[in-house]
């Protein structure tokens, strides 16, 4: 028991070093901008519940310590992360580039309607270009991020059940796995 604990101590204190280098690499890469850095050992979700209240975005990676050997998966934290988050979050892609343009993905749901997404991105000084690409989204979705060189893919998360994610698979899930940019994501 006693090589077990200091297995375990000895495995935090690498992993609180490791979290340390994230940080100020993290400082580094938003140099000129205002960054307030906070380092906390604990459930994921708890700390987001207690952070999001003073935050405009969540970012979190796709994978996490083993991002290496899973290539295909997905981190145990970020389908939670999503589901409980009340503010976007922000689905960072592996290589961090400029973004030059975006995809807003757009199911037709009533909630959101073509017209008003336009507006609200034109008010914002966007250009916006409306393209309905009828077909299967995971397919659409991915090919036009590809072909249009898109940087950064915006869109709803998670509006179907969890029964019917189960039975059907999960658009968003799909495309944060297969769009190798970074996904905004909207609850």
């Amino acid at each position: 028991m006693e090589e077990l604990a200091k297995h375990d101590e000895s495995h935090a204190r690498v992993a609180r070093l490791r979290g340390k280098a994230i940080l100020q690499d993290a400082v580094k890469q938003l140099a000129g901008h205002e960054v307030k850095t906070t380092q906390r050992h604990g459930s994921v979700v708890e700390t987001l519940d207690e952070f999001e209240k003073g935050a405009e975005l969540v970012v979190i990676g796709k994978r996490g310590e083993h991002a290496d050997f899973a290539k295909g998966h997905l981190g145990s934290n970020l389908e939670r992360v999503i589901r409980s988050a009340r503010i976007p979050v922000l689905v960072a892609a592996r290589e961090c580039k400029p973004i030059r343009s975006f995809l807003l993905a757009f199911d037709g749901g009533r909630e959101l309607s073509l017209g008003h997404a336009a507006t609200g991105l034109r008010g914002a000084g966007f250009t916006v270009k409306a393209d309905l690409s009828p077909g299967d989204p995971d397919e659409v979705i991915t090919a036009e991020v590809g072909k249009r060189d898109i940087g950064l893919l915006v869109m709803g998360a998670y509006g179907h059940s969890r029964v019917r994610q189960l039975i059907l698979g999960s658009t968003t899930t799909h495309l944060i796995r297969t769009c190798h940019v970074p996904v905004m994501l909207f609850r």
